[in-house]
């Protein structure tokens, strides 16, 4: 339920993840074994609305799918020198 709003973008979806005390947020967090301080860091940085947001935007922008109203993303070259 959480993942299908964000993934979606839907304007909620970061409220969702910042009610009552971060419970579901904490619990994504939980996932990747980080000690309760490492938590509160992350809670401290992406704990408002904006900043969650930006945050959830950048993977948004990045999943690749495509709609009438998201077009795919163009490829980019990025030139690259190995020493």
């Amino acid at each position: 339920m959480v993942f299908d709003a964000l993934a979606a973008g839907a304007a909620d979806g970061e409220l969702v993840l910042l009610l009552h005390g971060f419970p579901q947020f904490r619990a994504i967090l939980g996932q990747f074994s980080m000690s309760e301080a490492d938590v509160e860091t992350y809670l401290g940085i992406l704990g408002t609305e904006e900043a969650l947001g930006a945050a959830l935007n950048w993977y948004r922008a990045g999943t690749g799918s495509s709609s009438a109203a998201s077009p795919p993303p163009a490829t980019v070259t990025v030139p690259t020198l190995y020493v």
